[in-house]
């Protein structure tokens, strides 16, 4: 009989916005046994008694030294890390704007640098190491022309349905691709998959929902000042 996965942790993720629309992310240490050298979104595990919105709150502070109120902390997604993952967390992601006069800083050693950056020069650029969700939410947010267009879609209600991957043929698929619930399944078509896949070293998503970069979307420059 096989094992059961190890349960997973409860996590909280802060993705944080500016405007013009830019996303805050962090370069995890390479010396780390989780996503070492990955751009992440400030976040970690949820401490016993605490709520989802304070521990966010909580690692934003600890992590890049900006202060939220954790009622100012709007959901955004869930995610849940594959079975077959030894480390496995159920994270929660929210949206917060960057509060006025304030500027984050990589305050933990568990980190070497940080970044503004707008979604689409965060996808387009080869440096920048994005692991599936932090990929999926970022490319969510290449749909919307400002951080405020964003926060409003949020205040507005989204889909909290956990989402789960499975590794599947070299690809980690998604609830939706044929494959999901039936592994003998032959490979769809790539409008109806749900997956992502390896590419020259980095993540890509493949089929799914409309997550195709938009034609004279804003924020090709790059990274912003600090």
């Amino acid at each position: 009989m096989s094992a059961a996965p190890p349960a997973p942790r409860d996590a909280a993720t802060v993705i944080l916005l500016r405007e013009p629309l830019e996303v805050y992310l962090v370069r995890r240490a390479r010396g780390m046994a989780f996503m070492a050298g990955a751009h992440v979104f400030p976040g970690g595990r949820v401490d016993p008694g605490e709520t989802f919105e304070a521990a966010a709150a909580r690692e934003v502070r600890e992590e890049v030294g900006i202060e939220i109120n954790p009622a100012d902390l709007i959901p955004w997604a869930r995610w849940i890390t594959p079975e077959i993952e030894a480390r496995r967390f159920d994270a929660r992601f929210f949206v917060a704007e960057l509060p006025p006069g304030a500027t984050p800083r990589v305050a933990t050693a568990e980190a070497m640098e940080g970044l503004w950056i707008a979604p689409r020069a965060a996808v387009a650029r080869p440096e920048i190491v994005l692991m599936p969700p932090t990929l999926w939410n970022v490319l969510e947010l290449c749909a919307f022309e400002s951080a405020g267009e964003a926060i409003a879609a949020a205040r507005r209600g989204r889909d909290l349905t956990p989402i789960l991957p499975k590794f599947h043929d070299g690809a980690l698929v998604l609830p939706g691709d044929p494959c999901y619930d039936d592994p003998a399944a032959p490979t769809p078509p790539p409008e109806r998959q749900r997956r992502f896949v390896i590419e020259g070293g980095r993540w890509a998503v493949r089929g799914g929902p409309p997550l195709a970069l938009p034609r004279g979307a804003r924020g090709e420059k790059g990274e912003g000042a600090p």
